[in-house]
């Protein structure tokens, strides 16, 4: 369970997802209960920028755990449940989407990883990643439920599918910072720590995201990603 819940978190704290902008009036459930996945409604809020832009062929280039580079592109949108997305060309083979209410990031999972002698899959969640008008010491929380299959590999037994129950809590850490990331200074930036708590175990991490740019930094225990050059249209 420990390495489910460490793929769980390097899945959440990723910025390169497939990405929805919606309208402010747009109720902030729609797309939150699909299949197996939900979310905790909230207020749209006053957004105060775009730190996500989120446009076909916008490319983020990180240096990613490990020391390699991994470039991540806006491909194009697709609809699912009713609901328009931009789409990611892949984070590390892992499907995901994510769309703007107001001032609030919605992100779609499916979390993919290997154990020995498993493949394991989960059906899709929606998490509330990021309210850009958050105050400072402000939290804001997603409860999500959803549920993991695993498929035998070299001949392993079967193991029935699993219920999850995970909380994702937030909480914006510090606002209009400037922070120096590969020897760029970013201004307008927004700091939110995440907790994540599914199955008696917790994980933390940390984003940094700059106005109209995007994430420009993630820290969590395996290590920091950090933005190394980027392309918006």
């Amino acid at each position: 369970m420990k390495q489910y819940l460490k793929s769980l978190t390097l899945l959440s704290i990723s910025i390169f997802f497939i990405t929805f902008t919606a309208c402010d009036n747009e109720p902030l459930d729609a797309g939150l209960n699909g299949a197996d996945g939900n979310g905790n409604n909230e207020p749209s809020g006053n957004t105060t920028g775009d730190y996500w832009p989120r446009a076909e062929g916008n490319t983020w280039t990180y240096n990613a755990l490990g020391g390699t580079e991994e470039t991540y592109t806006i491909i194009g949108t697709e609809i699912i449940d009713g609901i328009n997305y931009f789409e990611f060309d892949n984070l590390l083979g892992i499907p995901a989407w994510m769309r703007k209410g107001g001032a609030n990031y919605y992100v779609r999972n499916e979390v993919y990883y290997e154990l020995p002698g498993f493949e394991v899959q989960s059906t899709p969640f929606v998490v509330n990643m990021l309210k850009d008008d958050a105050e400072v010491g402000e939290t804001w929380s997603s409860n999500v439920n959803y549920t993991l299959s695993f498929t035998p590999t070299d001949g392993s037994p079967g193991i029935p599918d699993t219920p999850v129950n995970a909380l994702y809590t937030l909480e914006m850490i510090e606002r209009d910072m400037t922070k120096t990331v590969e020897g760029i200074a970013y201004t307008n930036v927004l700091h939110v720590h995440l907790v994540v708590s599914a199955s008696g175990q917790i994980e933390e991490a940390d984003y940094f995201y700059a106005k109209d740019i995007g994430l420009i930094e993630y820290i969590s225990g395996g290590g920091s990603v950090t933005l190394l050059e980027y392309t918006l249209n």
